[in-house]
């Protein structure tokens, strides 16, 4: 298998299933490394959908992300977006998206060095968005995950997204995709509900709150083929 250090592109599809009915914050996002040839890893970036009431009909993206510890953790810069944001967030800027509904999310290389792109593309209507760019040390992507955060009580009403079409593309051009993925949960003693569940589906992930959870901490899910 190629080395995760080759990739420098990833993209997903995330489709929300369901509007939440709460006006806690959900997040639902693409998290990538930015690492060195040698694995050193100097940040990392999120790119996604939120539910977010600051924003108009809640509805947000978001592209940003932070150093590594070591660098002090601190919030990534980047350039300004093109979308406004009602609360001048640089990060989280306004994007009227909507449920059953699929969207690309694309992290690439930027246009400087040690920036990176995040572009979101409906695949519906075909309009495609670049968000903006981040500033990060690093040659490469790596640690693709895809995740949902909730701020909802564990006992809001369920909300679920799917991820599919997960892949990336190396260096020399090829692309790849993995053929599982590994599922994981935050621990109710750090915050977590063990009320949500990841599950797949003919190729698609599906993640799930208030519901019962099937899928073992740690479980390897395995993706059709691509």
């Amino acid at each position: 298998e190629p080395p995760p250090t080759g990739l420098v592109a990833v993209s997903a599809v995330l489709e929300v299933q369901n509007l939440p009915s709460v006006s806690s914050l959900y997040f639902w996002a693409m998290q990538v490394d930015f690492v060195s040839a040698d694995g050193t890893q100097f940040g990392g970036g999120h790119i996604g959908l939120q539910w977010n009431k600051a924003h108009p009909a809640s509805r947000a993206v978001n592209w940003g992300g932070y150093a590594s510890q070591y660098l002090g953790g601190h919030v990534l810069t980047g350039s300004e977006s093109e979308l406004p944001s009602a609360n001048q967030d640089p990060n989280t800027r306004d994007y009227m998206w909507y449920p059953h509904r699929a969207y690309q999310l694309v992290v690439a290389r930027g246009s400087e060095p040690n920036s990176w792109r995040g572009v979101i593309a409906d695949l519906e209507t075909h309009d495609i968005v670049t968000i903006r760019e981040i500033n990060c040390e690093g040659e490469f992507l790596a640690a693709a995950t895809v995740w949902t955060e909730s701020f909802a009580d564990c006992d809001a009403p369920s909300v679920t997204v799917s991820w599919s079409d997960l892949r990336g593309r190396l260096v020399d051009g090829r692309e790849v995709g993995p053929p599982q993925v590994l599922a994981s949960f935050q621990p109710s003693d750090r915050g977590g509900c063990d009320n949500t569940n990841t599950v797949v589906d003919h190729g698609h992930i599906f993640q799930t709150t208030n519901t019962e959870r099937t899928t073992a901490p740690d479980s390897t899910l395995k993706l059709a083929e691509i």
